[in-house]
């Protein structure tokens, strides 16, 4: 049995030439928890957000959060 933690960031222009779609930026926390070599649970939490102050939209944020269960037969 082991547990492994990870994180994510990234960034994400929108926009190019003509299209104003602001900036996206998210971080991503993860939990896999290894039951045996042939089974994970996998937890994630994602906080992502998006810029639009450059044309003059109201900012938006989302939360996420997933699991899954994985068996390698």
């Amino acid at each position: 049995m082991a547990i492994q933690l990870g994180a994510h960031y990234s960034e994400l222009d929108l926009s190019d030439k003509d299209i104003e779609g602001g900036r996206l930026n998210d971080v991503t926390l993860g939990l896999n928890w290894h039951l045996n070599p042939n089974t994970r649970v996998m937890l994630n939490y994602v906080h992502a957000g998006v810029d639009l102050s450059d044309i003059n939209v109201k900012d938006g944020n989302a939360d996420i959060f997933a699991m899954r269960f994985q068996v390698d037969l």
